[in-house]
């Protein structure tokens, strides 16, 4: 499932087709954020990954149907679980059989109340932190930094950074003294530069979860950037 929070993707031609388009997943679009819409999709999630722990138990037992000599032979929990297929081989939901996974798309909320509570006590804020046990990604998107993404989430519970350019090197310098945890602010910058110089589509990935500094930044998402030497050392992700 993709979920689309954004007053403003529906006005624009290509958001609109992609919205509209037929995906291997579902997308639901809201031009804004609540908590009530927040829960419901949330309860699909988990709806979800119990239908498919379900479907996985059904695919277990009707292997075994398949390889036994009498139904005598399963326990209760096989047959159960046969019984609710009619013994014939369940079926997945969707198209391909991949373990349940959702993403949240939070695009246009720069200082719209109910989206962060005070603190960090929001139920969104909840979400962002406890969002590994549902399968759940979320990517917040924002032309600003300090207005929306919350102070308590700069330093550890965003795992990954994508900034494209900036002409205001003031806003770069705030960006990079929070968002620089393992090199200095001036490497930074200039790792930063570097990956956005050719195109105004070009963009610094920052990787908080690398195993190593030499792969925490990325020009764009498939070339690697060591900082010793940038430009002689880009290469593409092995």
């Amino acid at each position: 499932r993709l979920i689309i929070f954004s007053p403003t993707a529906d006005k624009d031609a290509k958001m609109k087709r992609y919205i509209k388009d037929k995906h291997n997943f579902e997308v639901s679009y809201y031009p804004q954020y609540t908590d009530a819409i927040m829960r419901e999709e949330v309860a699909n999630m988990e709806g979800d990954m119990e239908e498919w722990r379900l479907f996985q138990k059904q695919k277990s037992a009707y292997a075994k149907y398949l390889r036994c000599k009498d139904v005598d032979d399963l326990d209760m929990d096989d047959l159960e679980a046969l019984y609710q297929i009619d013994f014939e081989k369940p079926q997945w939901k969707y198209k391909k059989e991949y373990y349940p996974s959702f993403a949240i798309v939070i695009d246009d909320h720069v200082g719209k109340k109910g989206v962060f509570g005070s603190n960090c006590t929001g139920y969104l804020s909840e979400i962002c932190v406890t969002h590994r046990h549902i399968s759940l990604s979320v990517y917040l998107l924002s032309q600003v930094f300090t207005n929306f993404i919350p102070k308590q989430f700069r330093g550890g519970v965003v795992n990954l950074w994508i900034l494209f350019s900036t002409k205001s090197q003031k806003h770069k310098e705030s960006i990079a003294e929070q968002v620089a945890n393992k090199v200095d602010t001036e490497t930074f910058l200039k790792v930063w530069d570097y990956a956005t110089k050719d195109s105004p589509h070009d963009c610094l990935v920052v990787d908080y979860k690398a195993p190593s500094i030499d792969y925490m930044f990325r020009k764009g998402f498939d070339k690697l950037i060591q900082i010793n030497d940038e430009k002689d050392n880009e290469r593409e992700n092995p």
